[in-house]
């Protein structure tokens, strides 16, 4: 029995609109309401690509029709989504999809209706798994959105290989975006849309120029600005790959693409076990990384570090380490890893059984995460 707060799983079928298949459809639909998933029916290639950005998908599975032509598109749509398990069922034998179906990793693939208990056993087995949600590095929306929370005033200059762009903010305030010659709303748009982009923040008065800054009472309102900026977060459209930012004697720059890559690495470690995970700076606790990511409580336990090293200072005490754990109830566990610029904290279910791989294999691999993905170079 499902709760309320649990959803069902879904399975997106694509069928051919002309001359479908009609097997797995069946199958599946006999065994939804007992498994606890929903089926979505797609049998237009041109709907297909929008279903698989709006909804949440656990599986996509193709009941191939007596045509190759609209598969092959569907196929072509699908290399763009290597995340999603994807189920081929092969029923009329077409060479052509054998052969492209070779071409996919994470294809699994049938032909025999002798073995399609089997194979929708493997759907339903794959879908019952926990999945674990894709990890994203910090966009121009969310960064914006905590620039906003900071009450943040100043220049935010955003670069994409040789394309330039500014935020100019006053206290959290978006009132500019400049890009060329380019009108806010221009700017807005086309820096939204940049790729591995790279973000320099001035935190210092903007100085007011009439292409830059427009007078307070021509200010486009916050929210506005804000929305027009948001990115999709199935994208990688406007992903964050480099922050800089100066802090009192240093410029700082954190490799947010790296940061990422190490995540990925530590929470193939702990498969269902990991409830949530970020890294965030030391100074604010503004979260550049992270899945299932907290923002509020990275900043609390930015908080709650810098707290605990004073109070061991204070108290006389030797200086915190490279990290502290804090056990919890419900049989949970955070483990926080501390370096002077970037934190990285874990919560976990289970917790005996964890402090081995976390002070062996993970405390060690983070700590030089963490170091590679920063770079530090003191102003004189």
């Amino acid at each position: 029995m499902l709760n309320k707060n649990e959803a069902l799983k879904c399975i997106l079928i694509f069928k051919d609109k002309d001359k479908p298949g009609m097997r797995v459809a069946a199958e599946l639909h006999k065994l939804a309401k007992s498994q606890h998933f929903q089926i979505k029916i797609v049998a237009d290639p041109s709907k297909l690509r929008q279903m698989l950005e709006v909804l949440s998908i656990n599986a996509v599975v193709i009941d191939v029709g007596r045509e190759s032509g609209d598969t092959l598109t569907a196929l072509r749509i699908l290399e763009g989504f290597p995340a999603i398990p994807l189920f081929i069922f092969n029923g009329f034998l077409l060479p052509r999809i054998a052969e492209k179906s070779l071409e996919y990793d994470h294809v699994q693939y049938c032909e025999d209706y002798n073995n399609l208990d089997r194979f929708i056993a493997m759907i339903l087995e794959k879908i019952s798994k926990k999945r674990l949600s894709t990890i994203h590095g910090i966009d121009l929306g969310n960064f914006l959105q905590l620039m906003n929370s900071e009450k943040f005033s100043g220049q935010i200059i955003v670069t994409s290989g040789a394309k330039r762009g500014e935020f100019f903010l006053r206290s959290g305030q978006l009132i500019s975006a400049s890009m060329n010659d380019a009108s806010n709303k221009m700017a807005l748009a086309e820096m939204s849309s940049w790729k591995k982009v790279t973000v320099e923040i001035e935190a210092k008065p903007p100085v007011h120029a009439a292409n830059s800054l427009p007078p307070r009472k021509s200010q486009p309102r916050n929210e506005k600005i804000a929305s027009a900026i948001a990115i999709d977060p199935e994208t990688h459209a406007g992903r964050i790959d480099i922050l800089r930012f100066s802090d009192l004697s240093k410029k700082i720059s954190v490799n947010i693409h790296m940061l990422n890559s190490a995540l990925q690495e530590v929470q193939d470690m702990f498969a269902d076990e990991l409830l949530r995970t970020d890294i965030f700076l030391t100074t604010n606790g503004r979260s550049l990384a992270g899945w299932n990511s907290q923002p509020l409580a990275c900043s609390q336990f930015a908080a709650i570090t810098k707290s605990l090293k004073s109070s061991l200072q204070i108290s006389q005490f030797p200086p915190l380490g490279d990290y502290y754990l804090l056990d919890l109830d419900a049989d949970q566990l955070l483990f926080v890893v501390v370096t002077d610029e970037l934190q990285w904290g874990f919560l976990l279910m289970g917790t005996k059984k964890h402090l081995g791989l976390l002070l062996k294999i993970v405390l060690p691999k983070a700590l030089a995460f963490l170091e590679d993905a920063i770079t530090t170079r003191y102003i004189e």
